[in-house]
C-alpha cells in the first residue's frame, strides 16, 4: 500500500463519529456532538431577549431590535435599527466512562431595518439556520497495514439572506413576508497518518455547497391590550447541492449534484399580560421529518423536529431602585431534534434561561444578555449526553430616520 490508501468508505467512519466522539484524544469543538453528521444543529431565530424567554416569544410585539422570532413585529420600529446577535457556549459530553469538553462561538444574526413610512418597515441581513463544527482524532485499524491515526475535521454552516417587508395595516394587526436566499456548505476532511515511514499520509475531503431560495410569512394579532397572538410559516427549502470529493490520488476524485429538501415549518404562540409589568409567553414550533437524500448513512435515523417554550418577563420600570429599572426574563424550553440516535430513538434537549437588558449610555439602543443552562441527549436513551452553558449577547442601535433641515445663511 506504498503511495496511499484508498478511503472510498470514509463516510462510514464519519457517520460513526457521532456515536463515540469521546474516547478520542484530541479535543472536540462542535455545535453539538449530535449535529456532526447532518446539516448541523438548528439555530433558533431571535436575539438574546427571545433566548431568555425560552424562544417562546412568537407573540411578543414590543421590540427595539430587528432580530425577533416573529418578523412581523418589526413593523412597529420607527427608527433605522441595526442588531447583531452573538452566542458563546461551553459544554461537557459524557460517554460511558469518558468525558470531553467543548467550546463554541457563533454569530447567529446580523440584521438591519429601515422604516419606509410609519407601519411599513424593510429589513435584511444574515441569519444562521444550522451550524456544526468538530476537530478530533481516533485510532484507525486497516487490515494488512500498520496502525494509523485518523484526524477528522467538520465544518457546517447553512444560512439565509432575508429580505423582509413588515406592514401594520391596522393598529391591532402586523403581517410580514420574507424572501430568503439560502446558502451554505459542509466540509468534511479526513487525514490518515502512519508512524511507519513506508506509508505516507493520505487525505480525503468532501465539499458540499448548498444553494436555494425560500420564503416565509408571519402575523401578529393584538385582539386585546393584554393578549397578543403570533404565528409564522416557513416554506420548504429546496437545496441544490454540488458535492466534490478530493483524494490524495487525484484520479479517485468524484463529483456529483443532488437535491435535498428541508421541510416546511410553522409556529404559533401567545403573550399574556398577567400583572402590571409582567407578561407570560408560550409558543410551539414544528418541522416535518426530512428525507435522507444526500445523507444516505442516516436512512431511518431522521424524524420530526419540534420545540416548545414558555417564558415570563418583567418589563423595565421608571421608578424604584436599580433592579426595578431593568427587565427580568426567565424561560424554559424543550426540543426534539431531527436526528434519531440510535436509529428510531429521538434526541431531546431541555434548557433553562435567565436574562436582562441595559440601555446604551449616551444614545438610543440596548444590550441584551442571557445565560442558558441545559442538556442535549440522554445516556439512558442515546448513550451520550451533553451538559451545556451558553451566553448570548445582542447589541441594538438605532437612529431617527428623518430628513435634516437645511439652514441657509
Amino acid at each position: 500500500m506504498r503511495g496511499g490508501l484508498r478511503l472510498a468508505r470514509w463516510t462510514a467512519a464519519i457517520a460513526a463519529a457521532a456515536a463515540a466522539v469521546l474516547p478520542w484524544p484530541n479535543p472536540v469543538d462542535a455545535q453539538s456532538v449530535y449535529g456532526l453528521n447532518f446539516i448541523g444543529e438548528s439555530v433558533w431565530r431571535g436575539c438574546a431577549r427571545y433566548t431568555a424567554l425560552g424562544f417562546s416569544a412568537v407573540a411578543v410585539s414590543d421590540t427595539n431590535n430587528v432580530v425577533t422570532q416573529n418578523p412581523s413585529s418589526t413593523a412597529d420600529l420607527r427608527t433605522v435599527t441595526f442588531t447583531v446577535h452573538q452566542s458563546i457556549g461551553v459544554s461537557r459530553i459524557h460517554y460511558e466512562e469518558e468525558t470531553s469538553r467543548q467550546t463554541r462561538y457563533l454569530l447567529p444574526s446580523v440584521l438591519f431595518a429601515v422604516p419606509v413610512r410609519p407601519g411599513l418597515v424593510l429589513s435584511g441581513g444574515y441569519v444562521t439556520r444550522t451550524a456544526g463544527r468538530a476537530d478530533f482524532a481516533l485510532p484507525l485499524e486497516v487490515e494488512g497495514t500498520p496502525s494509523g491515526m485518523q484526524n477528522y475535521r467538520h465544518d457546517a454552516s447553512l444560512f439565509y439572506i432575508p429580505v423582509t417587508l413588515a406592514w401594520r395595516p391596522i393598529e391591532m394587526l402586523n403581517i410580514a413576508g420574507e424572501i430568503r436566499f439560502d446558502r451554505g456548505g459542509i466540509t468534511d476532511r479526513v487525514v490518515v497518518s502512519f508512524d511507519n515511514a513506508a506509508y505516507r499520509d493520505v487525505e480525503s475531503k468532501r465539499l458540499r455547497d448548498f444553494s436555494g431560495t425560500s420564503w416565509s410569512a408571519s402575523a401578529l394579532l393584538r385582539p386585546h391590550p393584554r393578549l397578543h397572538l403570533g404565528a409564522t410559516f416557513e416554506a420548504p427549502v429546496s437545496y441544490s447541492i454540488d458535492e466534490t470529493i478530493h483524494y490524495t490520488e487525484e484520479t479517485l476524485d468524484t463529483e456529483r449534484s443532488l437535491e435535498f429538501e428541508l421541510p416546511a415549518s410553522w409556529s404559533a404562540g401567545l403573550a399574556v399580560n398577567v400583572l402590571e409589568r409582567w407578561w407570560m409567553t408560550a409558543s410551539y414550533w414544528r418541522r416535518q421529518a426530512p428525507r435522507s437524500a444526500g445523507f444516505e448513512w442516516l436512512e431511518g435515523s431522521l424524524g420530526e423536529e419540534h420545540h416548545f417554550g414558555v417564558g415570563v418577563e418583567r418589563l423595565l420600570g421608571t421608578s424604584g431602585g436599580f433592579f426595578q429599572w431593568i427587565p427580568l426574563r426567565l424561560g424554559f424550553s424543550m426540543a426534539q431534534w431531527h436526528l434519531e440516535f440510535p436509529a428510531g430513538t429521538p434526541v431531546r434537549s431541555t434548557f433553562f434561561s435567565i436574562g436582562s437588558a441595559f440601555a446604551l449610555p449616551g444614545g438610543p439602543g440596548s444590550v441584551d444578555v442571557t445565560a442558558e443552562f441545559g442538556r442535549v441527549g440522554s445516556i439512558q436513551d442515546n448513550g451520550i449526553d451533553e451538559n451545556m452553558f451558553r451566553l448570548s449577547v445582542s447589541l441594538s442601535v438605532s437612529e431617527r430616520w428623518s430628513r435634516r433641515r437645511t439652514i441657509r445663511h
